[in-house]
């Protein structure tokens, strides 16, 4: 008798819980959907764009391939994302140099050597760049310094003392 009790209360605590589970459900889609309140995100917006914009944030860098030249705009793209940068007219652009050895040609083990200066009309579409931007206070970015990284290399592997 006292198994048939046990059984009898699981089944009705099961019961209503699954109850309970059903009309929380049905509460949820009783309710209207909160709509954002386009004032605080503008708010919000425009206190970064504030921030980002002082002049204690020296730099922001943008890291990408470049997938467009239109003008000073350069469209970066990065994984899925795409973000045009006006690159100003006075902005240092460098290019990372290979180290390779004069005499074979070879990568030496440390690829990058140095750097040195370009032009605006070198940095091509397919290049990977860093851009070094700063937020004015309209939100807008601007780049004043781009690096331009050395196309990838296939390194062999070789046989030390060879």
């Amino acid at each position: 008798m006292n198994l048939r009790i046990v059984a009898i209360f699981l089944f009705f605590g099961v019961l209503l819980f699954f109850a309970g589970g059903f009309l929380g459900m049905y509460y949820q889609t009783q309710q209207p959907v909160a709509q954002p309140d386009v004032n605080v995100n503008n708010q919000v917006g425009s206190g970064l764009a504030k921030t980002l914009s002082s002049k204690a944030v020296s730099s922001i860098t943008a890291y990408g391939t470049v997938a467009k030249i239109d003008g000073n705009d350069v469209t970066l793209s990065f994984q899925q994302d795409t973000m045009v940068v006006e690159i100003t007219g006075d902005a240092k652009i460098f290019s990372l140099v290979i180290a390779t050895s004069p005499k074979t040609g070879a990568i030496k083990t440390a690829p990058v050597s140095g750097t040195k200066q370009i032009e605006f009309k070198d940095i091509k579409i397919g290049d990977t760049v860093s851009v070094a931007v700063r937020v004015l206070s309209n939100g807008q970015v601007e780049g004043f310094s781009v690096v331009v990284a050395p196309p990838p290399v296939a390194v062999s592997a070789t046989t030390p003392g060879k």
